[in-house]
């Protein structure tokens, strides 16, 4: 199992120090990134903040409940800060990963990623620049009419988990 090298603990072992700078990476560095970029996007008229959330916001993925709970918060800050700054014609939105082939899964080889692809839909592991796009989508012009919302860019995890190809069971 490709999750087997996050090493998260389940959230009844979890220590209270995990937990809080789990959350500190994961949520409170967007309030605080939010924060500091409100008065330029403000005197510019119009702008975009586009979060990072996670598949894990929506769908069991491994047991790391601390970070599960602290993207679920990205969701909804997102949501809140949407209804918050859309007066000042600031635009925010957050872009869900699924599975990308970073170092976050460990050191797996290049067979060892893919077959782990072949278990979602789209028969591979997002890479990097799958997520770079989205957000860069997100930031653009092209989506002037795009707030509050969270993109799930999973290719297709959390729709199946197992190979639906035939050719890749």
């Amino acid at each position: 199992n490709v999750y087997r090298l996050f090493e998260m603990l389940p959230g009844d072992e979890t220590p209270v120090e995990d937990w809080d700078r789990t959350f500190a990476i994961n949520l409170r560095a967007m309030f605080l990134m939010a924060r500091a970029a409100l008065p330029a996007l403000r005197r510019s008229g119009a702008g975009a903040i586009v979060n990072i959330a996670s598949i894990a916001a929506y769908r069991y993925t491994v047991p790391h409940v601390p970070y599960a709970t602290a993207k679920a918060g990205v969701v909804a800050f997102t949501r809140d800060l949407a209804v918050e700054l859309a007066p000042d014609r600031i635009r925010v939105n957050a872009v869900a990963p699924g599975p990308i082939a970073t170092e976050m899964l460990g050191k797996l080889t290049d067979e060892e990623l893919g077959r782990a692809g072949k278990h979602y839909l789209l028969g591979r592991l997002g890479k990097p620049e799958d997520i770079a796009e989205a957000v860069a989508f997100l930031a653009s012009e092209r989506a002037s009419y795009v707030t509050g919302a969270t993109l799930p860019v999973t290719g297709g995890a959390e729709l199946a988990s197992r190979p639906v190809r035939s050719e890749d069971r």
